[in-house]
């Protein structure tokens, strides 16, 4: 089943940083544990230096030099690689560093293979492994997405498994917001207005320690949640009133 669901995600590493180290390990981890489980994997790279670029292709994963600068750029990038390139139909996209996030993908993917389901977000049963600050405003955030939908999923865990026509949905979205977080979050509501009710799966999912360690102390990250937050939050409300 595996080799039938196809991995997306995005990476650039800044050489000389500790957080990029931290999080740059993380990644060729999660990918080497993707390839040995027969997932595809499309990767695009902003910019990290020549050694990670080839330790990526060694792997088996597609990784591509990122064209247009952005957050948001870059990811609509992989999708369209992904779509082009790939002859499978179910698509998982997930932030590099979430490695215990492979151990679920099957699961989480099953109700699309039995054609059950055609999109799914994931649910976390516990964000005990997490950094303080980052529970405290995903949870915030969920709940509001909560209250302005009335659809309850854990949309601030950012997993999005779906197949292949959905791809477009995020493909097509211009940034209007601003092109950073929003790339993942729009879209779900233009997917819901289209008549799609996505599934959410509940896992065990565990945050890697190392990513904890340094997130819980730094200020940076603190700074961080509430941007997002306040990011996020201010465009859905935007988008779902939007006729």
């Amino acid at each position: 089943m595996n080799e039938n669901i196809t991995i997306l995600t995005t990476t650039f590493y800044k050489e000389g940083s500790f957080r990029d180290t931290i999080r740059k390990k993380l990644a060729i981890q999660m990918i080497k544990n993707a390839r040995n489980m027969n997932f595809e994997v499309f990767v695009v790279d902003g910019g990290s230096e020549k050694n990670f670029f080839k330790t990526i292709q060694n792997f088996g994963a597609k990784i591509f030099v990122q064209k247009n600068t952005g957050m948001g750029a870059s990811r609509r990038e992989v999708f369209e690689l992904a779509k082009q390139n790939s002859k499978n139909n179910i698509f998982a996209w997930l932030e590099p560093e979430k490695i215990d996030m492979i151990n679920y993908l099957s699961v989480c993917a099953e109700p699309i293979l039995k054609k059950e389901a055609e999109f799914v977000i994931p649910r976390r049963v516990s964000m005990e492994s997490y950094p303080e600050n980052q529970v405290c405003s995903e949870i915030a955030g969920n709940l509001f997405w909560k209250n302005l939908t009335n659809f309850d999923f854990d949309m601030w865990f950012g997993v999005r498994i779906m197949t292949k026509k959905f791809l477009d949905f995020f493909i097509n979205y211009n940034g209007e917001y601003g092109d950073l977080w929003d790339f993942h979050f729009i879209p779900i509501i233009d997917i819901l207005k289209s008549g799609t009710l996505p599934i959410s799966i509940s896992i065990n999912y565990t945050h890697p320690k190392e990513q904890t360690a340094f997130e819980s102390k730094e200020i940076e990250f603190f700074e961080k949640r509430i941007e997002q937050l306040y990011h996020i939050t201010k465009a859905l409300k935007k988008h779902w009133i939007k006729k």
